[in-house]
């Protein structure tokens, strides 16, 4: 692959030997035939990614983008290749950055929200809506700890202050391997067992869904 990738026959692409090429370890045998097959499906989200990428820049290379970007640059480092270099470096590190950004609803499969405040719980049962399958809605860490144990939970939504038994206590009872996010009107520091702390007073659907899907990732 690596001599193809550099010799480049007839400017044909690398996947015009890779591909064959693993078509024939695995109908040899030398590849399962399952563990390519999960391979490919763990990867797919990526090479979508990358192919979309590669279309883009072509469609900005056709309209004179990169043209532009760089005579852009060019007159900007006003002929002192120092400064050009660095303004290289920063529009790369910018670009990096914001392709870097999550983006999306995050998806969760069951998350039970555990507030004293109904009223609160139909709003944050809302901002939930099109990003977890089910809500299961506790009124204390008392029920809330009932939930989990009832049901396969993927995620914990909590108040640190509520009766009977209050956030703190139920991040003690629960799980360790069980992420949890804090919905406070506190001014306090996240719990160190919290995977993320969140004021109410400052609370969106876009910020809940970005905490979610950062606990998502961290999550085994």
């Amino acid at each position: 692959m690596l001599g193809w990738a550099v010799i480049r026959p007839r400017g044909w692409p690398e996947a015009v030997a890779a591909v064959p090429a693993a078509v024939i370890l695995i109908a040899a045998g030398a590849i399962p035939a399952d563990d390519a097959g999960a391979e490919a499906r763990r990867l797919g989200p990526v090479i979508g990614f990358l192919i979309a990428i590669l279309v883009l820049a072509h469609l900005c290379d056709d309209d004179g983008l990169f043209r532009a970007c760089g005579a852009w640059l060019a007159r900007s480092s006003g002929g002192r290749p120092r400064r050009l270099l660095a303004l290289v470096f920063v529009a790369a590190a910018v670009t990096t950055a914001v392709l870097s950004l999550p983006h999306g609803t995050p998806s969760v499969g069951t998350i039970v929200l555990a507030d004293d405040d109904p009223g609160f719980r139909q709003v944050v049962k809302s901002m939930l809506s099109g990003i977890a399958d089910q809500v299961i809605e506790a009124e204390d860490g008392i029920q809330a700890l009932a939930a989990i144990r009832a049901n396969h939970v993927d995620l914990v939504l909590a108040d640190l202050g509520m009766p009977r038994m209050d956030g703190s206590t139920l991040l003690d009872q629960l799980p360790p391997t069980m992420p949890v996010i804090i919905l406070t009107g506190r001014d306090v520091p996240a719990p160190a067992r919290a995977s993320s702390l969140l004021q109410k007073d400052q609370l969106t659907r876009e910020r809940l869904a970005f905490a979610i899907r950062r606990v998502s990732e961290v999550t085994p």
